[in-house]
């Protein structure tokens, strides 16, 4: 007889992403014209998604991703994701902004 995990159910979609989509780079038009695209996209899949109980959330973040750097660091980056996935549905986010 093999013995069963119950694993907890938990649909999630979470994305990354900058502040073009507010900011926009004239000289990187095409990119910024992309996270847009991206951002609108997120938007709208959270908006038809999350009455279903599929959480779809972003992480923006704001500046140079480094090491070295007091909020933009790839360790702030992963939490805040970890948090956005550990939400309850009553207090899901759709995004979460990481400034530096």
């Amino acid at each position: 007889m093999q013995s069963q995990l119950t694993v907890p159910y938990k649909p999630t979609l979470l994305v990354t992403a900058g502040l073009l989509h507010r900011q926009p780079i004239a000289d990187l038009f095409s990119l910024s014209a992309v996270k847009a695209a991206q951002y609108n996209l997120v938007t709208s899949l959270h908006e038809v998604f999350a009455p279903q109980g599929i959480h779809i959330a972003m992480a923006l973040v704001g500046g140079s991703v480094s090491t070295q750097a007091k909020n933009v660091n790839p360790t702030n980056i992963a939490n805040a994701m970890w948090m956005l996935y550990s939400q309850d549905e009553a207090q899901w986010a759709k995004e979460h902004e990481i400034l530096e």
